[in-house]
C-alpha cells in the first residue's frame, strides 16, 4: 500500500527540514566571496608569476583557481535545470573550505560555493550569465595582470560558449588534471580510427602564432630538450598534435630522464606553461567539437 496523504506530509516536510538545516550549516561556515577574496588579497594576490622560460607569466593562484572552478560547476548545474543566476557578483556567492583529510601531517582542504539565488529561463538568457562571469573575472584579479588563460576563457565567455566547455578550461585544471588530460587526449587521437581525419582538422585551427617554430621555443639546455629529442612526431600532420604528445612526453618521461626531483606536476605544468602559455586552451576550444576528444577531458 502506498503512504497515507498525512505520511506524505510528514515526509515532505522532514525533508523541508533538512533542507533548512543544510542552509543554516552553509551560511553559518561560509562568507560572502568579497570578504573571502579580502582575507586571500591580505596574505596572497590573486595571481602568481611564474619565473621561467622564455618569459615570466602569470596564472591563477591556486585558491583562486578552485574558486572559480567551483563556480563554473554551480553555474553549469542551474544550466542543466534551465535555471540562470541573473546576478553574479562577489557578494551573491558565498564561499567556504571543507575539511578533507591530514594527508603526511598536512591537513587537506577543499574550496564549496554556492550561488545565493536563481531563477528559470528561456534559452536566451543564458548570455546574462556569461556576462556576470566576465565581470566577476574582473572584479577578482582587479588591477593583477591577467593570466594569458583566463584571458581566453574571458573570450570564450564573449563568445558565448557553454558551460559544459567552460568547466573544462585548462585555466581551471590542476596539474595532476593536466597531466591525466593531456595523456587521454593523446591516446584518444592515436586510437582514433573514422574520426582521425576530423581531430588533425580541428588540431589546425590552433593560430599558426602559437605553433609555429613550437620546438625553437624549448630553452637551450633544459631537460626538455631530451625529451624532444627522444620523442617521435614525424608521423603527426599538424604541429598541434606534435605539441601534445610532445607535452605527454615531457610528463610521462621527466621522472626517468632527469631523475626524481624533476618529476613534479605542478613544476612541469609551469614549466610548459611559461613556453606555451596559450596552446593548450587554444587546443581544447578546437578540438571541444569532437566527442572522442571532449570525452577525454576530465573536469575538476
Amino acid at each position: 500500500m502506498g503512504e497515507s496523504p498525512e505520511g506524505l506530509q510528514e515526509v515532505e516536510s522532514d525533508i523541508a527540514k533538512a533542507i533548512i538545516l543544510k542552509e543554516m550549516s552553509i551560511l553559518a561556515k561560509s562568507k560572502t566571496l568579497k570578504d573571502v577574496l579580502n582575507d586571500l588579497r591580505r596574505v596572497d594576490k590573486m595571481t602568481m608569476a611564474l619565473n621561467g622560460e622564455p618569459v615570466e607569466e602569470y596564472r591563477l593562484a591556486k585558491d583562486i583557481q578552485d574558486i572559480l572552478r567551483c563556480i563554473m560547476m554551480e553555474l553549469k548545474g542551474l544550466h542543466d535545470k534551465k535555471k540562470i543566476h541573473g546576478s553574479l557578483s562577489t557578494e551573491t556567492i558565498v564561499a567556504w573550505k571543507e575539511k578533507l583529510g591530514v594527508i603526511d601531517g598536512v591537513t587537506e582542504y577543499k574550496w564549496e560555493v554556492k550561488l545565493l539565488c536563481s531563477y528559470d529561463c528561456g534559452d536566451g538568457q543564458y548570455k546574462k550569465d556569461m556576462e556576470g562571469l566576465i565581470n566577476l573575472i574582473d572584479e577578482i584579479l582587479q588591477h593583477q595582470p591577467i593570466p594569458k588563460d583566463v584571458a581566453h576563457l574571458k573570450d570564450m565567455l564573449e563568445k558565448g560558449m557553454s558551460t559544459a566547455f567552460l568547466c573544462l578550461h585548462p585555466c581551471l585544471w590542476t596539474s595532476m588534471q593536466e597531466m591525466i588530460n593531456v595523456e587521454q587526449m593523446r591516446m584518444a587521437h592515436k586510437k582514433a580510427e573514422s574520426h582521425k581525419y576530423e581531430i588533425e582538422v580541428g588540431a589546425q585551427g590552433v593560430p599558426m602564432k602559437i605553433t609555429q617554430n613550437w620546438d625553437k621555443k624549448i630553452p637551450p639546455g633544459s631537460f626538455l630538450v631530451k625529451v624532444k629529442r627522444k620523442g617521435n612526431y614525424d608521423h603527426l600532420r599538424t604541429p598541434a598534435l606534435k605539441m601534445l604528445y610532445f607535452m605527454r612526453d615531457v610528463y610521462n618521461h621527466a621522472k626517468t630522464t632527469e631523475g626524481e626531483e624533476h618529476f613534479d606536476c605542478k613544476k612541469l605544468q609551469e614549466t610548459l606553461y611559461c613556453i606555451y602559455p596559450e596552446f593548450m586552451s587554444n587546443f581544447v576550444e578546437q578540438i571541444f567539437g569532437i566527442k572522442q576528444m571532449r570525452d577525454a577531458l576530465q573536469d575538476g
